[in-house]
């Protein structure tokens, strides 16, 4: 049996620093991020992405997201990896 969960989430901090970059290189940055989730996830989220920009403006990115707060009524956390473009 398949279970799934609806949630939205808002941004409510986001710190973002480079940690390298320079001519003809990719700019490497790393943020931290807490998110608010609403829904049948219901709590708060805290992400470190490392993240890739290109010259193009797009980026990559990974993180772990630890959501601490509740799941279908019941209190805990879990831990998210993130990944995209």
């Amino acid at each position: 049996m398949k279970h799934t969960a609806n949630a939205r989430f808002a941004i409510k901090s986001w710190d973002e620093k480079p940690y390298s970059e320079g001519p003809d290189l990719p700019k490497m940055t790393k943020a931290a991020v807490t998110k608010t989730f609403t829904g049948d996830v219901a709590g708060e989220g805290h992400v470190e992405y490392l993240m890739m920009y290109r010259a193009d403006g797009s980026a990559t990115f990974v993180g772990l997201e630890r959501v601490v707060g509740h799941v279908a009524g019941k209190a805990g956390s879990f831990v998210l990896q993130r990944t995209g473009v």
